[in-house]
Order: C-alpha cells, then sequence, then structure tokens
C-alpha cells in the first residue's frame, strides 16, 4: 500500500509540473500560477489578466480555471469596490436638491417694482379712456375722443382743430379754431356713429346729449363689464411677464419668495381697483 501510494503522489508531483509548464507562458501578467508541490495543488496570486483566464480554460478546461480562481476573485472585487464608490457618489448627487444650489448674487427689485408699476397704471389708464367712450347720458367731453376730422389734406383727432366743454348737463360745446373747418367738425361728428346731432352756430357747435333708455343702460353696464374684464386680463399678463423676469435673476431663496409675493401684490392692488372702477362706471350708467 505504502508503495502505491508513493506512485501516486509521484504522479500528481509530475502532472502538477506538467500543467504549471502549460500554463506558464499562457498567463502574461506580473504574477503566474504556481505550483506548490508539497500541498499538490495550483494557486495563483494578484493578477488583472481575466483574458488570459479564458485561454486557459478553453484550452485545459473547467478544472485549469481554478488556478486563476484568486486572480477572477480579485478582479470581481475591485470592480465591486468601483461600483460601490460610484453609486455613494450618485447617492450624494441625487440628494442634492435646488436648495442646495449656490444662491446668486443680491439683487435690487425696487426698479423691477416700480417698472411693473407703470406698467399697469396703464392698464387702468386705458381702461378709463374706454369707460368714458361709453355714453351716461350726461355730458362728457371724452364721448368726442375718438372723433376723427378731415383737416388740411389729413385726419386727425377733433382735440387738434377744436375745443370740447360741457355747456350745461346734456350739452356739449364745441369750438372750432379754424373756422373754415366748422362743417367739417360737424360732419365728422355726425358719422361718428355715436348718435348725436350738432347744431352749429358761427364757428360753435352745440351737441346735445339723448338721453339713454333703460334697455340701453343695461347694455352699456354689460359693455362695461367686458371692458373691465379686458383690463384685468392685461394686468395678469404683466404678473406673468414680471413673475417670469424673476426665475431668470436667480435670487437666492428667501429674496425669490419676498420677489413673487411683491409681485402678486401688485397684481392684486390693480385688480381690486379695475373693480372698484367699474363698478363706480356701472352705478352711473344706470343713475338718471
Amino acid at each position: 500500500r505504502e508503495c502505491s501510494l508513493c506512485h501516486c503522489a509521484a504522479m500528481v508531483h509530475r502532472l502538477g509540473r506538467v500543467v504549471h509548464q502549460r500554463l506558464q507562458p499562457l498567463l502574461c501578467s506580473p504574477t503566474a500560477a504556481i505550483y506548490t508541490p508539497s500541498v499538490g495543488v495550483i494557486s495563483a496570486q494578484k493578477t488583472t489578466a481575466q483574458p488570459n483566464a479564458r485561454r486557459v480554460q478553453s484550452v485545459f478546461g473547467f478544472g485549469a480555471q481554478a488556478a486563476c480562481g484568486v486572480s477572477r476573485a480579485t478582479t470581481l472585487a475591485a470592480a465591486c469596490d468601483g461600483r460601490r464608490s460610484l453609486a455613494k457618489k450618485a447617492a450624494k448627487g441625487k440628494g442634492k436638491g435646488k436648495d442646495d444650489e449656490e444662491p446668486g448674487e443680491p439683487v435690487d427689485t425696487s426698479a423691477i417694482m416700480k417698472e411693473m408699476t407703470e406698467d399697469c397704471n396703464s392698464a387702468i389708464q386705458n381702461l378709463e379712456t374706454e369707460l368714458g367712450l361709453l355714453r351716461t347720458g350726461r355730458a362728457d367731453p371724452r364721448i368726442l375722443d375718438k372723433v376723427r376730422v378731415e383737416a388740411y389734406s389729413a385726419t386727425v383727432s377733433l382735440a387738434k382743430v377744436a375745443q370740447v366743454t360741457v355747456s350745461d348737463a346734456r350739452t356739449l360745446s364745441v369750438t372750432v379754431f379754424d373756422p373754415d373747418l366748422t362743417s367739417s367738425v360737424d360732419k365728422a361728428i355726425r358719422i361718428a356713429g355715436l348718435d348725436l346731432n350738432p347744431t352749429i352756430a358761427g364757428s360753435t357747435l352745440r351737441v346735445p346729449i339723448p338721453k339713454v333708455t333703460q334697455e340701453g343702460r343695461k347694455k352699456l353696464t354689460k359693455q362695461a363689464s367686458s371692458i373691465a374684464e379686458n383690463a384685468k386680463v392685461v394686468v395678469r399678463r404683466v404678473r406673468y411677464h414680471y413673475m417670469d423676469k424673476g426665475k431668470k435673476l436667480n435670487l437666492p431663496k428667501d429674496d425669490a419668495k419676498k420677489y413673487e409675493k411683491d409681485v402678486q401684490d401688485i397684481h392684486d392692488t390693480y385688480v381690486k381697483d379695475v373693480d372698484v372702477r367699474v363698478k363706480a362706471k356701472q352705478a352711473e350708467l344706470m343713475d338718471d
């Protein structure tokens, strides 16, 4: 039995040397497979020759791949460490939101608020002009604002060639600067679509304002509501414009909130102003 065991050990020793000699040229790396006669197995030190392990497997079969087992384990461990490192960096990146971004430089927004106020004032002025054109039965010079007169080979506003004043509660007086244009002014008022019929007295025209019927007053009230809604739309567009402008300023978080609040406050103030003005106009329209 002892002879048989010695014979088997000698065979294993020789087989190990043969495998070692065959593996040596394939593992072209700083570390190669090392045969340990005392143990009778093949081990490997740290290596990065992953393609060589595949070549060994193709030549010697699965059993020879064990020679690269430590190499493969080392390579996989390094890859896992790298992936864990990248995962940690990605997690940190995801955790950083908009609130963690560096704030921009402080910006004085008072000039922007002033500019927004001016734009809203323009909307209110247009509202007043439109409401003034609604005839209430009372003499109001603004009734003739949209009258255009043919004068000196051009079309000009009535205010360029005449002065409009109030004679009494239901009569307007139009004084023409150039007497030669009196007939032209008379024609312009008649065809302006205001349902007015002036009378000429020298270079002055008297324009009686007819009384508005109850049905006509209701129509004018609805028209006033429509004009007011258009004015609100303009104010909302102004708010949207300045909200969008604020987003591009890259303000610090607290300053950005204050900016948005200031814009909203200005918007709300002018919307309320529109409501007050249109209610006053509607009351005037319904009053005898």
